[in-house]
């Protein structure tokens, strides 16, 4: 299984020209979609022999496009396949049914 960094997966998305943040906008305001948001969940400490080798945590990349955007999903999903990131996906709408969400799930070294 490989790993990859956080500031792996934010630099794959700065090279697709997909505007970014961890967790929220500093100014509160995401752009127009389409944007990414990358959401971190728990934590797991992998550990070796000899104790905590580095933690590894969770993350969803949420992409947000207006209408959904298939290619760039694609896009996407090739970019972290070349980087041979272990991923699931997931579509939703948002709460008013106009901005698809696509949800990557996957494992990033901190």
């Amino acid at each position: 299984m490989v790993l990859a960094t956080v500031a792996q997966v934010v630099a794959m998305l700065d090279r697709l020209g997909i505007p970014n943040a961890q967790l929220m906008w500093e100014d509160q305001e995401p752009p127009r979609p389409p944007y990414a948001i990358l959401a971190p969940h728990e934590t797991m400490p992998l550990r070796t022999g000899g104790g905590v080798m580095y933690d590894a945590r969770r993350y969803d990349i949420e992409l947000y496009a207006k209408p959904r955007d298939i290619p760039l999903e694609k896009r996407v999903r090739a970019a972290l396949d070349e980087a041979e990131v272990n991923y699931t996906s997931d579509v939703a709408l948002d709460e008013k049914g106009q901005v698809a969400i696509t949800y990557f799930s996957m494992t990033l070294v901190e």
